[in-house]
């Protein structure tokens, strides 16, 4: 029988609710937050340890893509921290060349030490292969604008490409940040050496533009197998993409519409809504029907199922940190709070199989550095506690554990 689950750390974030503690686990950057928490001090090096096991537990293949587009002699990889941290692979594949789209964080840099992580790129006398790095330190997080920096990354592999420098392009997991960087390098190729030679009628442009970009995620979803690669904000960043390229007049209202930037007023609203919403949902943890006043609090992270329980938003961003913090609640059989559990649910279905070490679209996961079995049944239950409808993938695997 599994031992009763402890509330232990719940109870700290409850008795630190001034010092808003559930923020904290909202960001890479904001786990420095919790620093200046003392009782909950302790869960930043478990959730960074736990990140650090993702990664180097991630088996995933690195990928090397072809396209006809692409500018040679040289080659272009798709791959994950585990690829950019490991010498002999960079040296099996004669890669001198890296894009990293990651933020200087704990697991990527260290502020003394040159020799760690990415910092050895930029070290003259180390034994890295990798003699030109550009640095994207783009936070993981759903906001996140990728898109300024495609015009850098757009430079920085042509040049090295056509020179016969073979490029790793990576971010995390190299399943979306990195695919969104080399399918936006592919868009404006095609856009300088096709689209705009031959003067096509702008919305005829347009549609070809869809055409192309559809084929070419298609095709490098393809290459990347087994990896299951996550596109999801991205699509969208990269529909806006082919606007800008074509000049479109829609395109300012379309990035607004899509990305909106929240003034100083809205995102403070936005904050105080989203502490309502974890608030009221603490408050009825032991009754899972909300009461209808508190409808609208929870509106900002999904809507009402039918049944009456919150249904959270697929939201990209941070997968690998909702996930890892999820984990070391799991593993420590601590009742993990409200935001801990969202935050878990926002993620792409595809990652609860991953955990389970299941089999999904054709990919086995049973020998998985990643599988948490029983993961999913574990956070079903505070689901139903807190009032939440479950993932599909969550209903799934914790009724088999029925």
């Amino acid at each position: 029988m599994a031992a009763p689950v402890s509330s232990a750390w719940f109870d700290l974030f409850e008795e630190n609710q001034a010092s808003d503690a559930e923020s904290g686990l909202e960001s890479y950057e904001a786990l420095n937050k919790l620093d200046a928490i003392p009782s909950l001090s302790f869960l930043k090096d478990l959730i960074w340890e736990e990140i650090r096991k993702w990664v180097a537990n991630n088996t995933d293949p690195m990928s090397a893509v072809r396209h006809e587009d692409f500018d040679g002699p040289g080659r272009v990889f798709l791959g994950g921290m585990n690829h950019a941290l490991n010498d002999d692979t960079l040296r099996e594949h004669n890669i001198t060349a890296v894009i990293s789209i990651h933020p200087r964080d704990q697991l990527a840099w260290h502020p003394t030490n040159t020799s760690y992580g990415l910092g050895r790129f930029q070290v003259s006398e180390s034994s890295c292969p990798v003699q030109y790095h550009l640095m994207i330190p783009l936070e993981d997080k759903s906001n996140a604008d990728l898109m300024e920096y495609f015009g850098q990354t757009y430079d920085f592999m042509r040049s090295h490409l056509q020179e016969g420098r073979n490029v790793l392009v990576h971010c995390k997991s190299g399943r979306s940040r990195s695919v969104a960087v080399v399918i936006a390098y592919l868009q404006r190729k095609y856009y300088e050496t096709t689209i705009r030679p031959q003067s096509f009628p702008l919305e005829e442009a347009l549609g070809n533009m869809v055409s192309y970009r559809e084929a070419v995620t298609e095709s490098i979803r393809y290459q990347r197998l087994p990896v299951s690669i996550i596109m999801e904000r991205f699509e969208t960043l990269l529909e806006l993409y082919d606007l800008l390229l074509l000049g479109h007049p829609s395109y300012a209202q379309e990035r607004v519409d899509g990305f909106p930037e929240p003034s100083a007023g809205e995102q403070k609203t936005a904050d105080s809504q989203q502490t309502t919403s974890s608030q009221a949902t603490r408050s009825q943890s032991t009754n899972s029907q909300a009461p209808s006043s508190q409808t609208s609090a929870f509106e900002t992270m999904g809507s009402q199922s039918s049944a009456g329980r919150k249904r959270v938003k697929k939201k990209g961003g941070a997968a690998i940190l909702k996930i890892s913090t999820a984990i070391v609640f799991f593993t420590h059989n601590q009742k993990p709070p409200v935001s801990v559990v969202e935050r878990l649910f926002e993620i792409n279905e595809d990652y609860f199989y991953e955990m389970e070490g299941s089999e999904h679209k054709g990919i086995s996961y049973g020998e998985s550095g990643h599988a948490h079995r029983g993961i999913c049944a574990f956070y079903a239950r505070f689901a139903d506690e807190f009032g939440y409808e479950l993932p599909s993938a969550v209903s799934l695997f914790s009724s088999e554990m029925n």
